[in-house]
């Protein structure tokens, strides 16, 4: 088996360990920080989406394993809606290709599955790199795998994104820097990573993960809205 192969199927069963609740797996610890009350202004269906760092502290020791391209965020939503709706577009050259945009579906039950709530999770995903088998040089597709944890437990998926390019040289992860609300069925990103093949090639911190991605030759972004 291609060792490329047999790095992905080890991250996959290590995410599902990380990941998955009430078993005795090592867990992604929470950062130090706890994220800051559902504000009383919002309305009752938007979501609340906040910064989050996967690796702080002890889950450090994790990152060889999930990958340079992993991160995540944390969710607080409070109403009637069931399921947190997640989705991905690829940019080019400043432009979303609306043609690359696939929805999944991630249950928000805080452990049980009352109608109304008040819900506290975290949005977590890790994309890899698979390459191809004669050609280590060419980029195949991406491996994403998404999860939404909260105190009850989580949820898990996976799905295959199709790219057959060459590799890119560098790359920059594009992350929210503050609180942002997003309103109902509005797919806003939330995450995400910029590539490119040119040094010269410079990202502009602290803005949305989009504007980034306007600006950048290759994005990959992740999008959050309620189903």
């Amino acid at each position: 088996m291609n060792l490329v192969n047999v790095r992905n199927r080890l991250t996959g069963l290590l995410m599902l360990a990380l990941l998955a609740g009430g078993c005795s797996a090592p867990t992604v610890s929470p950062p130090s920080v706890s994220p800051s009350p559902l504000p009383s202004a919002a309305g009752p269906e938007q979501l609340i989406v906040e910064p989050a760092d996967l690796f702080a502290g002890d889950a450090a020791k994790f990152s060889p394993f999930l990958g340079s391209y992993a991160g995540s965020v944390f969710v607080r939503y409070k109403g009637d809606k069931k399921y947190l709706s997640v989705s991905y577009k690829v940019w080019e050259n400043g432009k979303a290709s609306e043609s690359a945009v696939s929805k999944h579906s991630l249950p928000m039950m805080n452990g049980d599955a009352t109608a109304s709530k008040d819900y506290n999770g975290e949005f977590i995903v890790s994309v890899r790199e698979v390459t191809d088998d004669k050609d280590e040089g060419i980029l195949n597709s991406y491996t994403v795998t998404i999860s939404l944890k909260d105190p009850g437990g989580s949820t898990t998926s996976s799905f295959t994104v199709p790219v057959n390019r060459k590799l890119f040289t560098q790359s920059h992860l594009l992350k929210l820097q503050e609180k942002i609300t997003i309103p109902d069925s509005t797919p806003t990103a939330v995450w995400g990573f910029a590539a490119s093949n040119a040094n010269a090639v410079t990202f502009i911190s602290g803005k949305l993960p989009e504007e980034e991605a306007s600006k950048a030759p290759y994005a990959f972004l992740m999008y959050l809205t309620l189903e």
